[in-house]
């Protein structure tokens, strides 16, 4: 959540969170990250969901009865889910979705160095740091660019991999994990369907076969060297277009620390 909270700030919302942790009066270096953003921290009581905020973004560990959860309940503001909402942002941009049971940490953060080295000045939300990644912002995950291009770690344990609809989908490989095979097959089918201008698919790994591939996709075809099929993706654009100036609104995040 920390990492959503920076960057939605760093787009240019008025952004309030609140931790438990925090309020146990904790020092942790993730609250010092997210004031340098410009995230005000506040209780997790209930008192900093006011009325006029346009969202509460949620994980979902946070339960119904959580103070802030019940107040935006009580207010009729609307909560979303951490996935839900990073696929909207993602939905103003042209983005590149990474999806897979495994891997896709290390992927996003690899392709975020590629487009940064080349010249495409991406933005990039992850589930780790991009070690030396330039213009990422401490600690590492996240990183706000000039450009449309938004390279974004999707999650399949949610479902919420399945409300994307990027310019590019990744899928890296499909095994059980959150879900059960068939269940995330559907979800990764359904963001397929959803991708605009191509799909890059892992060759390499046989459960991805079972991934129905929309007509209308051009599909590129990758696996590791030394598997029977091996192909150098290309990424070709013709320009770096500048993001739009963002619309200023006011977001409210909670979540709960507790392992």
């Amino acid at each position: 959540m920390a990492p959503m909270a920076q960057l939605t700030a760093l787009l240019g919302a008025r952004v309030t969170g609140s931790d438990r942790n925090f309020d146990r009066g904790l020092e942790l270096p993730v609250f010092d990250g997210l004031v340098r953003a410009g995230v005000a921290l506040v209780p997790q009581d209930g008192s900093g969901v006011e009325p006029g905020i346009d969202a509460l973004i949620h994980s979902t560990a946070v339960e119904s009865t959580n103070p802030d959860f019940a107040r935006a309940e009580a207010l009729g503001i609307e909560r979303i889910r951490r996935g839900s909402f990073l696929s909207r942002l993602a939905a103003e941009r042209r983005a590149v979705a990474i999806a897979g049971t495994s891997g896709k940490s290390t992927v996003t953060a690899m392709i975020a160095h590629i487009l940064v080295d080349s010249g495409f000045d991406p933005s990039f939300l992850g589930g780790g740091a991009a070690a030396g990644l330039d213009g990422a912002f401490p600690p590492g995950s996240l990183r706000v660019g000039g450009s449309d291009w938004f390279v974004v770690e999707t999650d399949e344990s949610d479902g919420s991999v399945a409300e994307f609809t990027p310019a590019i989908a990744t899928l890296t490989n499909l095994t059980r994990d959150h879900k059960e095979v068939d269940v995330t097959t559907e979800l990764f089918a359904r963001l397929l369907e959803q991708t605009r201008e191509r799909a890059v698919l892992h060759v390499g790994d046989p459960a991805l076969a079972a991934v129905d591939r929309p007509d209308h996709l051009p599909i590129v075809t990758v696996a590791v060297e030394g598997d029977p099929v091996w192909m150098r993706a290309d990424l070709v654009a013709s320009s770096v277009q500048r993001s739009r100036p963002p619309t200023r609104r006011v977001y409210r995040s909670c979540a709960r620390r507790d392992r």
